[in-house]
């Protein structure tokens, strides 16, 4: 009777302890994801008109594949204006802290959200045309 019990428990408490460890992954992933989105908006509000929509349309697209659903419409936008608004009428000092604080958050992130921020900054430089 033991036999069968450990038969039986072994592989479901192996599968558990994954499960777990899968759940604890994906909710850092999803922390780091949103502490990024945050970071890039106010460093792309900072760049301007066409530069925020392309940001926009960059987090949508990059939190589409990741899987994070809902995060964007209801949130996202009213922020991102709110922060465009706001960081615009700011002095030149301020944005230089903010790519600092930018830069600082970027060593941190996942490889693909590091490549969403050189995207967003490649493409302000292509719109500004330098």
């Amino acid at each position: 009777m033991i036999g069968w019990t450990c038969f039986f428990f072994a592989p479901l408490g192996y599968f558990l302890r994954r499960f777990l460890v899968y759940l604890r992954t994906a909710y850092t992933r999803k922390r780091r994801l949103i502490r990024a989105i945050v970071v890039e908006m106010v460093f792309g509000a900072c760049g301007g008109g066409a530069s925020l929509k392309m940001l926009l349309y960059e987090i949508l697209v990059h939190c589409a594949f990741l899987g994070v659903r809902f995060v964007s419409l209801s949130v996202l936008l009213p922020t991102s204006f709110f922060l465009f608004f706001f960081f615009f009428f700011r002095s030149r000092n301020l944005i230089l802290r903010l790519r600092e604080i930018h830069w600082g958050v970027g060593r941190e992130l996942e490889a693909s959200t590091v490549l969403l921020a050189y995207k967003v900054n490649l493409g302000e430089r292509l719109s500004c045309g330098l």
